[in-house]
Parts: C-alpha cells; sequence; structure tokens
C-alpha cells in the first residue's frame, strides 16, 4: 500500500461547505482510478489548510492518477480553485507498525 498525503489551501474566500464540495467531486472522480483504496479529507479551520489521505495499491497507480487530475475536464474548476503555492504532494510506504 501507498499513502498519498496532499496539503493545500483554496486561493479563493469561499465557505468551507462550498470548499468540502469541490473536494467531495474529486473524491467522486479519484474513486474510479485504477488502485484506489481509500481516501479521508481533514480540515484545519485555524489555518484555513486541508489534507488529504488518499491510500493507493501502488505507487505507480497514485503518479498515474495525479497525472490523470492534471487533464481531466471535469477537475478543471477544482484545481483552478486551489493555492498551487500551497500544495504538498508526498507518497509513503508504512514502515513501522506500532500498536498500544
Amino acid at each position: 500500500m501507498v499513502y498519498e498525503i496532499v496539503s493545500y489551501r483554496f486561493s479563493d474566500t469561499r465557505p468551507v461547505t462550498e470548499q468540502q464540495q469541490r473536494i467531495e467531486a474529486m473524491g467522486r472522480w479519484v474513486k474510479t482510478q485504477p488502485g484506489f483504496v481509500g481516501r479521508s479529507a481533514f480540515y484545519d479551520a485555524q489555518a484555513d489548510r486541508w489534507v488529504d489521505l488518499v491510500t493507493w495499491t501502488d505507487l505507480a497507480s497514485a503518479h498515474a492518477a495525479m497525472e490523470r487530475s492534471q487533464m481531466e475536464p471535469s477537475l478543471a474548476t477544482i484545481m483552478d480553485a486551489l493555492d498551487t503555492g500551497s500544495i504538498a504532494i508526498g507518497h509513503y510506504e508504512q514502515r513501522l507498525v506500532e500498536t498500544p
């Protein structure tokens, strides 16, 4: 499994509920991508910043979906609303499991 962690802000000042609708639309598209396992989105109200945690079967699937997302017409308004300078993306494999 590969965990994709994406942190970002929206460039406009739309209410959080509208931002969430855009994130949900992105989620509907991501779910259709090969290798997709799961997704959760988190919001930090103080920083007005979102974090997505997307789980993929493998790194190649994550990279391929990222490339397709840049060319996907249905995501254009979502992508245009993001503050591109705020985006940070990482792909991680689990190496350590801690149990209580």
